[in-house]
Order: structure tokens, then sequence, then C-alpha cells
């Protein structure tokens, strides 16, 4: 590196969003275009008009964050080789639900019924092949994303009803 090139280097408190935010404004680009690319994936498989966006990002302790999930839930751990690590890919519960009943027929569950009621220890093997579907959704419109910036490729390694049996980092990191 030359010294032309050092001075003009930033140091970067990842721990600070707000810093990471300003200093890679392209990662809130990235984030809404994946989660536009999933809905519209969404409304097409499963025949409804699904809208997806990215809410917020923040940087947290990993156990403060797993603590926050759905527990049983609905957990993926991807493997994201060119970032070098893994994600969580979480789906809600009550989405869940809602996509098996209308990919069987149904028309979705009531929009009054808050949660569902789900506290078994697995997933049947029909529900995990629509999970794998919804996981590779998600990876395709996340890798489209991410095409620009970086060559990126989502790996579904397993799916797990409690949020500490996908680990993503060690407790005391920050994601």
């Amino acid at each position: 590196m030359t010294t032309k090139a050092m001075e003009k280097a930033e140091t970067i408190d990842i721990a600070n969003a707000r810093q990471v935010s300003q200093a890679y404004p392209g990662l809130a680009v990235v984030d809404e275009r994946t989660a536009g690319l999933f809905g519209q994936e969404l409304s097409q498989a499963f025949h409804g008009d699904f809208d997806v966006s990215a809410s917020s990002v923040a940087l947290q302790k990993c156990d403060a964050f797993l603590a926050e999930l759905e527990s049983p839930g609905c957990h993926n751990l991807l493997g994201l080789e060119a970032l070098g690590g893994s994600g969580l890919f979480a789906i809600d519960n009550h989405l869940l639900f809602d996509l098996l009943e209308r990919l069987f027929g149904g028309g979705g569950l009531p929009s009054n019924e808050t949660g569902v009621e789900f506290d078994r220890p697995r997933f049947s093997s029909i529900e995990e092949r629509v999970i794998r579907r919804i996981v590779r959704m998600f990876g395709r419109a996340m890798e489209s994303a991410w095409r620009a910036m970086l060559p990126l490729t989502i790996r579904h390694v397993r799916v797990e009803t409690k949020p500490t049996n996908a680990p993503i980092a060690s407790p005391e990191d920050s994601i």
C-alpha cells in the first residue's frame, strides 16, 4: 500500500452501527434489493402479495440477539463462505404456517390470528422441504443483490427450532 493510500485510510468502529452504515451506504441498498427480490419470489411461489422490506440495521451481542428470537421457531443456519462465516435466517412461525396453508390450497391463516402454537422439537419432512424452498428463494435474492459488490453463494446448512442450536458467532461477539 502506498503512503498516499495510507493517508486516506480511516479506522471504522464496527461496534458502532451508525458509523458502519455511514461508511458503507451500499449495504443499505443491498438490504433493500434483497428484500424486494425476496418479496417478488414469495409472491410468485405462493400466489399472494408479499411486501418485504429491510426494517433496521443494528449491532448487538450475539447472545442478546438470539434471546430475542422465537423459541421454538424456524431458524436456518446459512453458510456464507465469501463473507467468511455463517448467517441466520429466521422465519416467523405465523408467516411459515401461513405459507404452508397457502401452499396446500388454503387461503392463508386469518389475519386476526396473532400467534401460532408450535412447541414441537422438530419440523415434519414436508415442512422442512417448504422451509428449504423458502430459504433457497431468500438465498437467490441475497446472491443477486450482492452480485455487484461480491460474488456470494448462500448454502443452507440446517434448520433448528431453538436459536441457541444455530451458532453463528460466540455469545460475546457483536453481530
